[in-house]
């Protein structure tokens, strides 16, 4: 019998109008900020959600910005985890958001936290570099802005983002 893998779809989002602060002035930084690997998780979520802030850096300067984590499926910890925690946890969301906490700090780039973990950031990274060799067809040009319909027809193919063999393997867009 062949078993299926176990997913678990956690969505970031990093563009929310969502600010933590401190609720008392000994928990706060130099800059008046919540202390690094702040985890919200009650009051302001949806209660019938899996959901959380997280803040795993320290502003330099400013308002420390958090992210906001969403679990859509939870495949592998809720069944994994069933009736046997680990004892330093509470329940399975606990387990989630420390693991999502020790992945902020694992981009080759810092040598801190950073406010998304690495999965997170990498695929905007990879993103970010598919726009910059495809931007031909995202940017209006005067070829394609005197197309009568409105679209462009051209389309990208495999050549538009051929990637030298020897970096084929690579993580080259970090």
């Amino acid at each position: 019998m062949r078993r299926t893998p176990k997913f678990t779809i956690i969505i970031v989002s990093k563009r929310h109008h969502t600010r933590v602060y401190p609720t008392e002035v000994q928990t706060a930084d130099k800059n008046e900020n919540t202390p690094p690997c702040t985890i919200v998780d009650r009051s302001i979520t949806d209660p019938h959600c899996f959901g959380f802030f997280l803040q795993p850096h320290s502003a330099i300067h400013g308002t420390a910005r958090n992210a906001f984590y969403f679990v859509i499926l939870d495949e592998v910890f809720s069944q994994r985890y069933r009736g046997k925690l680990p004892p330093k946890y509470r329940n399975v969301a606990e387990i989630v958001q420390d693991l999502t906490l020790n992945l902020s700090y694992l981009v080759e780039r810092a040598t801190k936290g950073v406010r998304v973990c690495c999965a997170a950031r990498y695929a905007d990274l990879v993103c970010d570099r598919a726009r910059c060799y495809l931007s031909r067809f995202y940017e209006p040009s005067s070829e394609t802005s005197s197309v009568v319909s409105g679209a462009s027809t051209a389309q990208a193919t495999n050549r538009d983002v051929l990637v030298h063999e020897k970096i084929r393997n690579m993580m080259f867009y970090i």
